[in-house]
This record gives structure tokens, sequence and C-alpha cells, in this order.
């Protein structure tokens, strides 16, 4: 189930502010992974979770802010793009 909050003014204002100052593709993926290994996303080392944010608050911003995350490209549009880059492999 999702936690619904309703941040003040002043929370959505401070959210706002750390979001304006992260990468522009970050702000649309919060990581549920443990470790970070890739450093891509809202909640990365030092960002929202780190301050003190939380994903509801998070979801909140995107859904009054029209944030939303790009679609995963599947297997076969990324073997599509290595083939372009790479070639058929050697067979």
């Amino acid at each position: 189930m999702t936690e619904i909050t309703l941040m003040t003014p002043e929370r959505f204002a401070a959210l706002d502010t750390e979001m304006q100052a992260m990468h522009e593709t970050w702000r649309s993926r919060w990581c549920g992974g443990g470790m970070c290994a890739c450093m891509g996303c809202a909640n990365r080392s030092g960002g929202l979770l780190g301050k003190g944010f939380t994903e509801a608050e998070w979801k909140e911003y995107c859904a009054a802010k029209g944030i939303v995350a790009p679609p995963v490209p599947t297997s076969e549009e990324v073997h599509r793009v290595l083939r372009q880059i790479f070639g058929n492999p050697v067979e």
C-alpha cells in the first residue's frame, strides 16, 4: 500500500531545492536496491534519503511536478542497440 503524505509547503520547497540541484535523469528514479552501484537515482548515496526525505514524499513531489520515469528498455531493444554499436557476434 502506498503511503500518502501531504507535505507542508515548506517541506515541498525544501524537496524542490534538492530535486533541482540533482541531475535531471536522477529525479525520476527511486532505487530499491541495497548498496548503490550506479549513482543514478534520487536516493543515491548522499541523496534524498540521506537528507531525511522519504520515498512517499518523493512520489508526492513527482506526481505534483509531472515527473515520470522513462520506460525501461526490453532485452531485445538492448541487444539491438549493442549489435548496432559492436556488430553481430562471431559465430
